[in-house]
């Protein structure tokens, strides 16, 4: 039985000349060039807020396998093709927690690559089904404690025994400045279409979006007079960057959990994709608080997200659903609308809903 998922990216394959029968013979450029068309440029919904604010969603769901990270690996594997570090029939490998070992295993998949994906096993059940069907091979490490770190430390070690037996090699879409190229070209479509743009509200992760986007939205020649903030969020029970660095927060955006609720151990949450148990380097994160990118950081409880769920899913279809970080975000515009008058905020649709629960199968 497939999933809606599986059943909606291979529809969208066969329509597009994207199965494999399709792809069979064509040459490189032209597998490409298919791929280019179908990823990006995804729709903006607008959404009026109180006090004459407007919310502006960048809609990344409707890449084809409903991620921004679409958008990554098509721009990191094409690079790595051309400097020659990979070529097809080699095996790649990535990390994740979820949504992007989904887009890297359908993207090696198109490319001729066998993909080997390493995520923490505490993931949803919905992300490792859809793992598990594109990758070629994965691997969840047990250390909840160590989370993404174990999955790292798991992926150092199989290179390190690999590399005798065949080439393979790791993107590292978490590291690779050219991560950043991509979400560069987002904001650039946003601005072709609002401006100005006073706030940009993400999920705090490797950094990458949050960096990327901040830098534009701040640096453009026409948007910078504007001084546009740029505010992360991190789920309580894992926040490093918000406890490490806690003297440069609480500015902008309204309390939503106070610090002595903060665990003192941390814990898996509610907004996968964010979070980290600060035991990993981000290099993006630690670019964007050296650059002073972020202008403030707020915590976000689990218990606010059934809120933000009834709040904006109750009345769509369950496979229009937003996942959870996405409705953190509208969560945080929202209320931030109450205090400000006539500003405009951009965030990111993410994710879809079933992303997160349980994984809604078909039966045909």
């Amino acid at each position: 039985m497939k999933t809606q998922f599986q059943k909606r990216l291979e529809e969208l394959e066969f329509a597009v000349r994207l199965d494999s029968a399709s792809l069979r013979g064509l040459g490189r450029e032209e597998i490409y060039r298919r791929l280019t068309q179908l990823i990006g440029r995804t729709p903006l919904t607008r959404i009026e807020l109180a006090r004459g604010n407007v919310l502006y969603q960048k809609d990344e769901t409707r890449n084809p396998t409903e991620s921004h990270y679409d958008r990554v690996f098509l721009v990191l594997l094409r690079e790595l093709e051309r400097e020659g570090r990979i070529k097809p029939g080699d095996v790649l490998c990535e990390t994740t927690s979820g949504s992007a070992g989904i887009s890297f295993a359908w993207m090696c998949r198109k490319l001729g690559y066998r993909s080997v994906v390493f995520a923490p096993d505490c993931i949803p059940l919905a992300r490792k089904v859809e793992i598990e069907n594109l990758a070629d091979e994965y691997y969840y490490s047990q250390d909840d404690g160590a989370y993404l770190a174990a999955s790292a430390e798991m992926m150092r070690n199989y290179l390190r025994h690999s590399r005798w037996k065949f080439r393979a090699w790791s993107p590292n879409h978490s590291q690779d400045p050219r991560t950043l190229q991509a979400f560069t070209a987002l904001t650039n479509e946003v601005i072709k279409r609002v401006t100005p743009i006073h706030y940009f509200i993400g999920g705090i992760g490797n950094g990458s979006t949050l960096l990327a986007i901040g830098r534009r939205l701040k640096n453009h020649r026409t948007l910078r007079r504007f001084h546009c903030k740029i505010l992360g969020f991190e789920p309580r029970s894992a926040c490093p960057y918000y406890q490490t660095h806690r003297d440069r927060w609480g500015k902008v955006i309204p309390l939503f959990a106070r610090d002595e609720d903060i665990p003192q151990k941390y814990s898996f949450h509610s907004l996968p994709g964010t979070g980290s148990f600060g035991n990993i380097r981000f290099p993006f994160m630690e670019m964007a608080l050296a650059e002073n990118i972020l202008d403030d950081v707020c915590i976000i409880p689990d218990s606010l997200i059934p809120l933000a769920n009834t709040a904006y899913n109750a009345d769509l279809q369950p496979e229009e659903h937003q996942g959870n970080s996405s409705l953190v975000a509208r969560y945080i515009a929202q209320e931030m609308a109450l205090y400000v008058e006539n500003k405009n905020f951009f965030t990111l649709i993410y994710d879809r809903g079933d992303r997160y629960g349980q994984p809604r199968r078909n039966r045909t």
